[in-house]
Formats: structure tokens, sequence, C-alpha cells
């Protein structure tokens, strides 16, 4: 399968428009704006999960993950039920 490579110019249009979104600390605050909050303080090998459609769709861009397998989203999970108890298992985890 051929890899989809973003021109150069979306791919910098793209940029400058999610850190305007993420520098906009208005209340209510937008998804941007939090995470960008969030990502200054977890550390580079925590467990990202994610649940709901938006969560899950900006997260990807705006949340770095570094290790394999350290993502985890009610998408790829397929049971609503493990992304509710997630934080305990992650908590176990740890």
């Amino acid at each position: 399968m051929a890899s989809r490579i973003v021109p150069r110019p979306l791919y910098d249009h793209n940029i400058r428009s999610s850190q305007a979104m993420a520098d906009d600390k208005s209340v209510p605050m937008n998804y941007y704006a939090m995470f960008d909050v969030i990502n200054q303080h977890i550390p580079r090998d925590c467990l990202v999960i994610s649940e709901g459609a938006n969560t899950m769709d900006i997260s990807r861009t705006m949340i770095p993950n570094f290790k394999p397998k350290h993502r985890y989203t009610e998408r790829a999970i397929q049971f609503r039920y493990i992304a509710e108890t997630s934080p305990c298992s992650c908590t176990v985890y740890s």
C-alpha cells in the first residue's frame, strides 16, 4: 500500500491551525487547548486511553505516544465496558 504524503503547504496550515486552537485558552476550553495542557504534564512512557470520537481523533494528533501499544481507544477495543474500566486497569498496571 502506498503511503499518503500530505503536501507541505497543507501540513504547515494544519500545524498553524492546531497550534492556534491549542493557544486559545478561553472559556469554555476546546479540545486542542485541553490536550495541549495535558501533553505538557504526561510522561513519555504513559498509557494513553481515550474514549469518544472527538477525544480519540484529536488526541492522536495532539498527544504523541513514544512506545508501541501505549495508546488504547474505544474504537480499537470495540467494547465500551473495557473503555470504562481502563483507568482501573492502568492503575493496576502501573
